[in-house]
């Protein structure tokens, strides 16, 4: 079995085990007070295992079973009322047997009585290209005798999936569990169990719980600073060195997916990376909140605007949305743009010139499109020159200047079942709105009217003017004459109007009608949606973008047939799960991304 097989089956089943047994733990014995107490008494302050883990750790997460700031009286009622369910206490039964089963370890009898509050786990180094990893795992312990005897048990089990052979040794008055070839090495000191994937990690952990060594993670400027960023509120929280991740992948930089230039982005950005990404994670009434955070390292010249609220617009049955704000001035993205190559973002350099060929005689010289120099600035300006070839229309001019800098983009619940089966017979209603400046809504119609001449004279569709409610008609346009194509009746009419300072593209007449009855003060908003509501009462007030996700819409969707047909499972999942929202912001200080579940609609 390789190293990172080995790594996944020791670290994941011992961080999923200490979680689970100690959340177990905790709230079976919330009504006893002599061990909730010395639970209590075992707490300590966030991230307090950080000592134990060298300076140069790559990455670290840490997780509470008795959190602060009133977190423990919403843990308690959540669990409460999950255990009111048979089906979520069956599930827990059976893990239990599963477990028994795997591990010959009983988990009431052998794992609890033992668990600490605080569980830690880092990646110290990696290497790629050797494929090796250095990596501890720190349990709390608050019986070191039982905390031994599951030690034990857990070495035999180990040795049977892992064909390890495991040699004893002692360190500073404890007795270490190693095979090294088998990436594995284990101890119990004192208040902590120790898993590390080698003796040398595992003694440099033992070291520093036992006060022989204070040069740790804790004590690191970047640590204090990433710890200082997250909200005091968590009951858990996670750090990685963005820098120092960037060295170790560096070839294999292509498993991490381009984002936005200026946040967190592939080794592309390098020069434009984080020193630090930190999260935490809190719970809430009914709820949890999962925050990432790092700092702000550009605002790369943009001037963008405040994010209106979108639910007074949408609809209330809208089942998912997003919106951002953004700069709408191009010439701010010219300057951001021109400070990365192309090459850096394409898969390959050479892809440049296949671009080049694909666009012979396309651009107004007749020359080579792009040079092996360009930056994304050419490419947006090349973008731009094609669009106005092929369409008469200036975007910069025509399109962009008219625009205020908010967009949404919502999806209003449906039938999956009938889309699924008759996907354009059914259709969705999306509407996609931009904003647009004062003044911008005669220029932008103009540029619309274009748009619907193109679509008119080169695809076929004839536009018809409907009163929707807006100022002016919307223009629609009825796409059954594909209706052959398609294999049958087109449902979709997709049109769009421009009314009370937005610009509203809609896949259906209703959509746009919907909108623009909301825009005028009249229907039931998202607004207006208590479950709603209370997702957004967790999230920061300052974003530039906002999403919402009706998860709860997609379990009645599903049904009971999706999750196995067992009824009491899926009553769990109906009336557990409530809706999804996130937002994001940047400042001078921060780039902040956060993320709420309720949990228990009412």
């Amino acid at each position: 079995m390789s190293g990172w097989k080995i790594l996944g089956v020791a670290v994941a089943v011992i961080i999923v085990t200490a979680v689970a047994a100690g959340t177990l733990m905790y709230f079976r014995l919330v009504p006893i007070p002599g061990p909730l107490l010395a639970l209590l008494a075992g707490a300590r302050e966030p991230e307090y295992s950080a000592r134990f883990y060298p300076p140069d750790t790559m990455a670290y997460g840490w997780i509470t079973l008795v959190p602060g700031e009133g977190q423990i009286a919403d843990m308690q009622d959540i669990w409460g009322r999950l255990n009111e369910y048979p089906g979520f206490e069956d599930f827990v039964e059976e893990a239990k047997i599963d477990f028994l089963d795997e591990t010959g370890i009983d988990f009431d009898e052998e794992v609890l009585p033992w668990v600490g509050p605080e569980i830690s786990g880092g990646v110290i180094d990696y290497d790629p290209g050797a494929e090796t990893i250095r990596a501890a795992v720190t349990v709390g312990v608050r019986d070191e005798d039982a905390a031994e005897i599951f030690l034990e048990k857990w070495i035999r089990y180990m040795e049977d999936q892992t064909n390890a052979d495991f040699k004893t040794h002692s360190h500073a008055g404890v007795t270490i569990f190693e095979d090294e070839s088998a990436y594995q090495a284990y101890s119990v000191s004192g208040d902590w169990l120790v898993y590390a994937t080698d003796t040398t990690t595992l003694i440099s952990i033992l070291d520093r719980i036992n006060g022989d060594n204070e040069d740790s993670l804790a004590g690191t400027e970047i640590f204090a600073q990433a710890r200082a960023a997250l909200p005091e509120k968590r009951f858990h929280s996670g750090y990685v060195n963005y820098p120092a991740v960037l060295d170790a992948i560096g070839e294999e930089d292509q498993l991490f997916a381009p984002a936005i230039p200026g946040v967190i982005g592939p080794s592309a950005f390098a020069e434009h990376a984080p020193e630090w990404v930190a999260i935490s994670g809190s719970w809430v009434e009914r709820g949890l909140v999962v925050e990432m955070v790092s700092p702000t390292v550009s605002d790369l010249g943009l001037n963008v605007p405040d994010l209106a609220n979108p639910a007074a617009i949408l609809p209330q049955d809208t089942f998912g949305f997003m919106a951002a704000s953004f700069d709408p001035n191009v010439d701010n993205w010219r300057k951001v743009l021109s400070e990365y190559y192309l090459r850096d973002v394409l898969p390959d350099a050479a892809m440049i010139g296949e671009i080049n060929d694909s666009l012979v005689g396309m651009t107004p010289d007749g020359g080579p499109a792009l040079s092996a120099d360009a930056t994304l600035s050419d490419a947006l300006d090349l973008g731009f020159s094609l669009a106005e070839q092929f369409t008469g229309i200036d975007l910069e001019k025509d399109f962009f200047g008219h625009l205020d800098g908010n967009l949404i983009v919502g999806v209003r619940d449906f039938d999956f079942r009938g889309v699924a089966a008759d996907p354009t017979g059914n259709p969705v209603d999306v509407t996609v709105m931009l904003s647009y400046n004062q003044g911008g809504g005669e220029p932008l119609a103009d540029t619309m009217a274009d748009v619907a001449d193109l679509l008119t004279n080169f695809v076929g569709l004839m536009p018809e003017g409907i009163d929707v409610g807006a100022e002016n008609d919307a223009e629609v346009f009825d796409l059954n004459q594909f209706g052959d194509l398609a294999g049958g009746r087109i449902g979709y009419r997709p049109g769009y109007v421009l009314h009370d300072g937005y610009l509203t593209i809609g896949s259906t007449e209703d959509a746009l009608t919907t909108t623009v009855e909301l825009q005028n003060g009249g229907g039931d908003g998202l607004a207006s949606d208590d479950e709603f509501n209370r997702a957004l009462s967790h999230l920061p007030p300052a974003r530039q973008f906002l999403g919402y996700i009706a998860v709860s819409r997609i379990v009645d969707q599903v049904g009971a047939d999706g999750f196995g047909n067992n009824a009491d499972r899926f009553q769990v999942i109906d009336e557990t799960l409530g809706v999804v929202a996130f937002s994001s912001e940047i400042d001078t200080d921060y780039s902040r991304t956060a993320t709420v579940l309720t949990l228990f609609p009412q």
